[in-house]
């Protein structure tokens, strides 16, 4: 018996061969173009390859890096900045760094064996949020 028989089956990864990193890139290039919502598929891929949460966290931390800097280029490329946004990333920049603060705390703290569970959560809440439409006072 080779030492793949004797791992349980809940510990192996739900996608095996590395072909899904395509479509799942491509859903999530498409979702971002469309919604700025580009997460969700490698989050959703994270899931069913059963990454261990430092690996999670750090291939996150990698992929919004990259494309938060590819859409705030993007956006200065199409003229979308402005004062008024400027002012506003300001007013955002202490719950950035309170949100940062409570990252690194909840990292600490969260056992392993959890995490699956509370991503789950995170990701339907999220869903459920998509549901309610959002009313703007900045289009004025």
């Amino acid at each position: 018996m080779d030492s793949k028989s004797l791992t349980p089956a809940a510990e192996r990864p739900l996608l095996q061969g590395r072909g899904w990193v395509l479509p799942f890139g491509f859903a999530s290039g498409v979702l971002g173009s469309a919604y700025n919502m580009n997460g969700v598929p490698v989050v959703v891929y994270g899931t069913l390859r059963r990454w261990h949460p430092e690996r999670f966290r750090g291939t996150l931390q990698a992929h919004f890096l990259i494309s938060g800097i590819l859409v705030v280029a993007g956006h200065a490329l199409g003229g979308l900045w402005s004062k008024q946004s400027l002012v506003l990333y300001g007013y955002s920049l202490p719950a950035i760094l309170l949100a940062i603060a409570l990252g690194s705390y909840f990292n600490k703290r969260i056992p392993a064996a959890k995490f699956d569970r509370y991503l789950y959560i995170i990701i339907m809440a999220l869903g459920v949020l998509l549901l309610f439409p959002q009313s703007s006072s900045l289009s004025n």
